[in-house]
């Protein structure tokens, strides 16, 4: 079973009862006594998970439940980095990004690293990917700025010229050469700074000088001075191909553009061949919303046989996004289901499957009035549709497909039209298993 199944399984099991002491307790006793059936690594990552658990419901009433999904993940992956991990995944960023909960989250992550976002800090939270408040967005951008001057003992101003110049701050640059009397590069990079890089001699020589940095291999130095003659797709283009840091590039043009511009829209349309070859369906749905198109449909594309195209837990964004989205998507919502469903049988959390195909609601759209009224609840103009029936016997995968396609196709014949809209049952075991 893959690490992450086990850990929301776990998680489920354990949130109800758990807080630090009886963590503490757990642990304590985990320590001495070997379980039965689980190797040492598993006993250890168990330990972990506990400890996970109880630092989330430390929080939860504050959060709603992407965020402490988010925040169970990124606490693992704090326990975890020394095992290769350098970034959570792409899905806890998801996660995070549907979120009503950043405020939260933003301060929690900060805590993590005592305060001192590094860069390399924030690639490894995600936070520049799925935090949506532009100022805030700006303001933490500054705080990364800080820390990458102050991470040495000398702070050298080369350090954080990237960040400030994308954040259009040259002034502040400039009060950091000033002081900076041991370095070499302080006379030649002063005189330049103060000229007007608006003026078309000074952009030519912004340039020069970028051209000569790629050259030397200094590639970091080089996206500055595309910056500073205002030539931000060079710049993330040097991010992304001779740094390789595609959230460096994407956080970059957020900060100088704001998330409805030319270069963002372009990275992100190449980001979505790379998911779409990674059968990476949690990037993949990333960009679409981060392009305004919150597209469930996205999630039902493509399979695929890897982790990343199979894991259930698509099912609970998939849902979320049909709600914001109000569409559905018939029978090809019908194999989705099922193909999760076995998933979870696969991974022998049957009780888990039996769940989610007794108590999924298939949505079925009706008629919209032509003549709008704002007091209407165009939800209600949604009939919920009865979810599979669920024999004792196994039945192979393409019979119950075909069953569920000749079920959809008699329900979508004329009927009158109900005479009260049932509110779906909102304690679904789906949303309490904590995935």
């Amino acid at each position: 079973m893959h690490s992450s199944y086990l850990d929301a399984f776990v998680e489920d099991e354990l949130s109800s009862v758990m807080d630090e002491s009886t963590a503490s307790v757990l642990n304590e006793s985990l320590a001495r006594i070997a379980l039965p059936q689980l190797s040492s690594h598993e006993q250890l990552r168990l330990v972990d998970t506990i400890q996970c658990v109880a630092t989330v419901e430390k929080h939860r009433r504050s959060m709603d439940d992407n965020a402490a999904r988010y925040l169970l993940f990124f606490r693992q992956h704090m326990l975890r980095r020394s095992q290769g991990m350098d970034t959570v995944s792409w899905r806890e960023i998801v996660w995070a990004f549907h979120s009503g909960s950043q405020d939260i989250l933003t301060d929690l992550v900060l805590r993590q690293f005592n305060g001192k976002l590094t860069w390399k800090a924030a690639r490894e939270s995600g936070i520049f990917m799925w935090l949506s408040d532009l100022t805030a967005l700006k303001a933490l951008f500054e705080t990364v700025a800080r820390s990458e001057y102050t991470k040495t003992e000398e702070r050298n101003p080369i350090d954080c010229t990237l960040y400030y110049l994308a954040l259009g701050k040259k002034n502040i640059l400039q009060g950091l050469w000033r002081i900076a009397h041991w370095h070499r590069e302080q006379g030649a990079t002063q005189r330049l700074l103060a000229n007007d890089f608006k003026e078309p001699r000074w952009k030519t020589s912004a340039l020069k000088n970028a051209y000569a940095l790629l050259g030397r291999r200094r590639f970091e130095y080089a996206a500055s001075f595309f910056l500073l003659a205002d030539h931000l797709r060079d710049a993330v283009n040097v991010i992304t191909n001779q740094i390789g840091d595609i959230q460096l590039a994407i956080a970059i043009a957020r900060v100088y553009e704001g998330d409805n511009g030319p270069v963002l829209k372009e990275i992100l349309e190449r980001v979505l061949p790379e998911a779409a070859s990674e059968g990476n369906r949690w990037k993949a749905s990333w960009c679409y919303s981060m392009l305004g198109r919150p597209n469930p449909e996205t999630l039902l594309r493509s399979p695929g046989q890897s982790y990343l195209s199979n894991d259930p837990a698509l099912v609970v964004l998939y849902q979320q996004l049909r709600e914001k989205t109000l569409q559905t998507l018939g029978a090809s919502e019908w194999e989705f289901v099922l193909h999760m469903a076995r998933q979870y049988d696969r991974m022998g959390c049957d009780l888990l499957a039996l769940d989610l195909v007794r108590r999924w609601n298939f949505l079925e759209t009706q008629p919209v009035p032509e003549l709008r009224d704002d007091r209407v609840d165009y939800r209600k103009l949604l009939r919920r549709r009865s979810s599979l029936v669920v024999d004792d016997m196994p039945v192979p995968e393409s019979k119950m497909i075909e069953d569920a396609k000749e079920m959809h196709q008699e329900e979508s014949k004329p009927k009158p039209p109900p005479t009260m809209f049932h509110e779906p049952d909102t304690n679904s075991l789906l949303d309490s298993f904590g995935f």
